[in-house]
């Protein structure tokens, strides 16, 4: 009977017609799934939807089309019924994924199966609209708290006071991309990143390039002082370790990592859900954006959609996103890189709110200084501000990178 409302109001009002977009034929059964697939292709064509239209679509149904059409419809109760017969649709998708699941699998692979199965079957949410004052009234109150705690910022510091007077620290919502040239340190700058914001917001670096391992190797090079080759050797004492070790539990800094062992963005995105629910959660960083299944039969189609979900993930949550991408290695790599030289470059300048990209001409130098001042983060788009130069310094032996103030 739910079926029948929601087709007849939608053949009948335009309020009805414009839940079309948002349903899903899958939603319906036999006949009602067919009539609703023929409405969403009127739909985005722009074709008039009328029951003559569908009559000449199915002209060996014009009784059962005539008796949806007659029957007693009301628009009044679109949304509800669309969204018990999305409920009873997902139900069913879960119940039938978990039945799959084979018990007798390593419980990490259990988790994550049920996780995709969780993301396929999660209820889609309808945009709600806001008056401007009430928007306006909540942007005042944040500017208030950080007046009141004397900061000039209404997003979360990222520890770097050059790039907070950018880009204003992190806000709710944003999709940040950190492109770098293979050799640039990409995932040295995430981490530091990573490091330097921990004491101001719940952070998690989403590795699928390193293992957590590595990672945690590196941070530990980065908070000890100790080169990275002394920590893959074990050329430490045990006087060292025990220092590290006191030293690491006393920063009061800490972050979560998550080792990827499935590239789909389906699953990342249902991980990401799981942490904030469990752990909290205000800025993810993810090792890298090229490495991600998204839906797509070309590399390019995958990426995109990868980028799209990502920034429509933090929107969703209220957190923001910073992914690491890959640029293209160019024979004129030696020059500053600039938005072309992103990989699958075009839907990925659409969905950011940021572009960095991290420059160090030391690197194509024959010989390199220990400690290379003349490191650049370039904001090469800031679509809250403007763009600009932050001064950095890379130290190799460390493999972190730090603002010159």
């Amino acid at each position: 009977m739910i079926e029948i409302n929601v087709i007849s109001a939608m053949m009948q009002t335009d309020y009805a017609k414009a839940f079309i977009g948002k349903t899903d034929p899958e939603w319906f059964s036999g006949f009602h799934k067919d009539i609703m697939r023929a409405m969403k292709d009127m739909y985005h064509s722009n074709t008039v939807i009328s029951v003559n239209a569908l009559y000449k679509m199915f002209p060996t149904k014009a009784i059962e089309l005539s008796q949806i059409f007659t029957a007693l419809c009301s628009d009044k109760s679109i949304e509800r019924d669309l969204l018990i017969l999305e409920l009873d649709y997902k139900k069913k998708l879960l119940i039938e994924g978990i039945m799959t699941i084979d018990e007798r699998k390593p419980i990490d692979t259990i988790q994550n199966e049920l996780m995709e199965i969780l993301e396929r079957s999660r209820i889609s949410v309808l945009d709600r609209s806001y008056t401007i004052s009430q928007v306006a009234g909540g942007v005042l109150d944040v500017i208030g708290k950080a007046v009141e705690q004397g900061t000039n910022l209404q997003g979360i510091s990222t520890g770097w006071r050059y790039l907070d007077k950018f880009i204003g620290g992190y806000h709710k919502g944003n999709l940040i991309i950190v492109g770098g040239r293979p050799g640039m340190g990409k995932t040295a700058l995430g981490l530091s990143l990573s490091v330097d914001c921990c004491k101001w917001a719940n952070v998690l670096l989403y590795t699928i390039e390193m293992s957590k391992e590595e990672l945690a190797q590196r941070y530990i090079s980065y908070f000890a002082q100790i080169e990275n080759y002394k920590i893959r050797n074990a050329s430490m004492t045990l006087q060292d370790i025990e220092r590290i070790s006191t030293q690491m539990y006393s920063l009061g800094k800490d972050f979560h990592i998550i080792d990827a062992n499935n590239r789909k963005i389906d699953h990342i995105t249902a991980q990401i859900r799981l942490h904030k629910v469990k752990f909290g959660l205000d800025v993810v960083v993810i090792d890298y954006l090229q490495l991600i299944e998204g839906h797509g039969k070309t590399r390019y189609e995958m990426v995109s959609d990868a980028s799209k979900r990502l920034k429509q993930l933090a929107k969703e949550l209220g957190i923001t996103i910073i992914a690491l991408a890959q640029l293209k290695r160019e024979e004129s790599a030696k020059t500053q890189p600039t938005l072309s030289d992103l990989k699958e470059s075009g839907q990925l300048e659409q969905d950011a709110d940021v572009i960095l990209f991290p420059f160090r001409p030391s690197y194509y130098q024959d010989t390199r200084p220990d400690i290379e001042m003349d490191a650049e983060l370039i904001i090469a788009k800031n679509r809250h501000g403007q763009c600009g130069v932050v001064p950095m310094s890379f130290e190799g032996r460390y493999t972190r990178y730090k603002e010159i103030l």
